[in-house]
């Protein structure tokens, strides 16, 4: 049985390591139901029961893609918001995940202008009711200090 280019595209873009994002996103806009039946009949990623007629993923397969696809949707999620969110996001997640994390804060305070500084300050504020400098403020006296 030949496979459509469509199901050939999609098959090749969960092979190899990681994920085709660009690839998927072509090719699933222009799936047919009778090409994800295909899919799964070809594919390698996928096992099949006889005694139910059904094809499943095969399990390591399932979690790979799943990670690969929190990881996607992560950096979709990050790309669409505003930067001084993105920017209040990122410090908020530093300033709760500690001193391994402080390079966030180094990264943002160094990298951004002035005003994307200030509009972080602003979106932080709104996002979280406190300044970042309290939260700093408050992190740094809660957390135990070797003397």
């Amino acid at each position: 049985m030949a496979l459509s280019d469509t199901v050939q595209n999609v098959t090749d873009a969960f092979k190899g390591v990681g994920v085709d994002e660009k690839c998927l996103i072509e090719n699933l806009g222009k799936w047919k139901a009778e090409e994800g039946s295909s899919f799964r009949k070809s594919s390698d990623l996928f096992e099949k029961d006889n005694e139910r007629n059904l094809e499943h993923w095969r399990k390591q397969h399932l979690k790979h893609l799943q990670n690969e696809f929190l990881r996607f949707n992560n950096a979709v999620v990050w790309w669409t918001m505003h930067p001084w969110e993105r920017d209040a996001r990122l410090v908020k997640k530093a300033i709760k995940q500690g001193s391994e994390s402080y390079g966030i804060l180094v990264e943002v305070a160094c990298s951004r202008s002035s005003d994307d500084l200030l509009g972080a300050r602003k979106a932080y504020h709104s996002l979280f009711h406190h300044s970042i400098e309290e939260d700093v403020a408050f992190k740094l006296h809660s957390t135990p200090q070797n003397k």
